[in-house]
């Protein structure tokens, strides 16, 4: 019998099962609702993002920028192996349907591309910070934040609660330490996942997502931190072996297809970002907290 456009088996194509996070979420069944992410932003701050990438171009929201270079192409001068760090990230939240390699789960957000990591990988504290308070005035309705460390400053605790005050959804990668780092309490997520349960940050419960990561069974991965003691803003999602968008001039991309499997709480946290921009598009009166109680 013939697929009918509203039911979710309309939906699970070719490149809808390209990577299998999007049937473990069981996005095809609020695809079928007719909700995708239009008129959402989600804000990335990560290592930059391949702007031109067939797979994000038409995605791209205008207003994001480069903090490292100091301009407003968050492409990282001389392209290299850490821009497919963001690249990957932005897929997995709304990279384009378009029957070509793979789509987003929000796959008609947009993406606000904010790069705040250095060329070694690594983000500067001030960067993010400029980053969050650019997603602030662009309007962004989520941000995701694919990294994480041992501790947070005040500076960059203070700017996560202004996006808290701001009605923002802040998506957070738990980290990937478990039983690998004797220096990190591993049962617990990384800072800024864990930020709630410091003193005076105990707000941020309410829309601040942890994520751990999962495989394909959906067992959590074994490089994952837990949940732990921020197990009441926590949720897990697909994070290991998912395929996504890469910098197509990166020379980590084998075969220069621009596109590449990654595993970790990176392209976890993605998932669930792209979540929350299609329950904010679904319902865009309500409060981040609502949505986030709403996705839980």
């Amino acid at each position: 019998s013939a697929v009918v456009i509203n039911s979710p088996a309309y939906y699970q194509s070719s490149e809808y099962n390209t990577q299998y996070g999007l049937g473990n979420i069981n996005a095809a069944e609020i695809y079928s609702d007719g909700y995708s992410g239009s008129g959402v932003t989600v804000a990335v701050i990560d290592t930059g993002v391949d702007l031109d990438h067939p797979d994000l171009a038409d995605n791209i929201a205008s207003g994001g920028y480069d903090y490292i270079d100091n301009d407003a192409d968050a492409n990282p001068n001389g392209q290299g192996t850490y821009m497919s760090h963001g690249t990957h990230v932005a897929g997995i939240i709304a990279g384009v349907k378009n029957d070509v390699g793979m789509h987003g789960v929000a796959y008609n957000a947009k993406i606000l591309a904010l790069r705040a990591g250095i060329s070694s990988g690594s983000l500067s504290g001030s960067a993010v910070a400029s980053s969050i308070d650019r997603a602030i005035s662009q309007g962004a309705k989520v941000i995701n934040a694919s990294f994480s460390g041992a501790s947070i400053s005040t500076t960059i605790a203070d700017k996560w609660l202004s996006a808290h005050n701001n009605n923002i959804v802040s998506v957070h990668a738990a980290g990937n330490d478990y039983l690998e780092n004797t220096a990190y309490d591993d049962d617990n997520p990384l800072y800024g996942a864990r930020l709630p349960v410091e003193l005076g940050y105990e707000a941020l419960a309410d829309t601040l997502i942890a994520v751990v990561a999962t495989d394909s069974t959906d067992a959590i991965a074994d490089y994952s931190n837990r949940c732990g003691d921020a197990q009441n803003w926590c949720m897990a999602a697909p994070g290991s072996d998912i395929y996504s968008a890469v910098d197509t001039t990166d020379n980590t991309d084998n075969n220069g297809d621009g596109y590449d499997t990654y595993s970790g709480t990176s392209v976890a946290a993605p998932h669930v970002s792209g979540a929350v921009a299609i329950l904010r598009s679904k319902w865009p009166s309500k409060s981040a907290a609502e949505v986030v109680s709403i996705l839980y």
